[in-house]
């Protein structure tokens, strides 16, 4: 955990700055196209089964664009 003052917290970003998962590869399956725009990159991710850092993964599918695939 790093501390911040009041002036580091008004410009930080936590999409850039607050990301707490790592980049090991995670297979999914993505269902529609999406963007994920952390760590100040912007990954482009299309439809079907891929391998993405599991920082990127996670959040595809937290936004419903994806589904972890079984087995």
């Amino acid at each position: 955990m790093t501390p911040l003052n009041s002036k580091e917290f008004e410009h930080s970003n936590p999409l850039r700055d607050a990301v707490a998962l790592g980049n090991e590869p995670t297979r999914i399956v993505v269902s529609k196209p999406t963007e994920v725009p952390l760590l100040g990159k912007r990954i482009t991710v299309q439809p079907g089964e891929q391998e993405l850092p599991l920082y990127a993964a996670a959040f595809v599918v937290l936004r419903r664009a994806a589904l972890r695939p079984m087995g």
